[in-house]
């Protein structure tokens, strides 16, 4: 007869996801931050697109290497299980995509409504905007992976 492990209750698996991933994903960004030539006390706020990119893929691998490890030697699972190699329909991603547009296109007037977004001006740079896409893609997979992978 085949011994049938209880599942692990949910506060657990998180004790177990989060600590590790602390201190791995604290590793690679700091990690990033050399790579970039950035120091520990460099503010948040003078970050460049091109360095939040960086920063977050190096969160991404960290989030990889996390997940990957607990998948296998936690949960006797395979990294697939977590369900990324499907590719459900262009309809649900459209209405993903939808549902984020309308929530930070509310989020973005409210923050005008309360004065807490000034509008200065408008300059347009597809270097940039084209870095912001990539940094969105790794946080919604970093995140993704990290809520789905546990």
């Amino acid at each position: 007869m085949e011994k049938k492990h209880a599942p692990i209750k949910g506060w657990v698996r998180v004790l177990i996801f989060i600590i590790p991933f602390f201190i791995v994903a604290g590793i690679f960004q700091v990690v990033g931050m050399k790579i970039l030539g950035l120091n520990m006390t460099h503010q948040p706020e003078s970050v460049e697109p091109f360095q939040a990119l960086v920063l977050e893929l190096c969160m991404l691998i960290g989030t990889l290497i996390v997940v990957g490890l607990l998948r296998r030697y936690i949960d006797k699972e395979s990294f697939m299980s977590t369900g990324f190699y499907r590719f459900r329909s262009i309809k649900d991603g459209s209405i993903g995509f939808a549902i984020g547009a309308v929530i930070m296109i509310l989020g973005f007037t409210c923050l005008i409504g309360l004065k807490e977004i000034t509008w200065v001006g408008t300059q347009f740079d597809s270097l940039k905007i084209f870095q912001l896409i990539v940094f969105y893609i790794f946080v919604a997979i970093a995140e993704e992976l990290a809520f789905r992978g546990y």
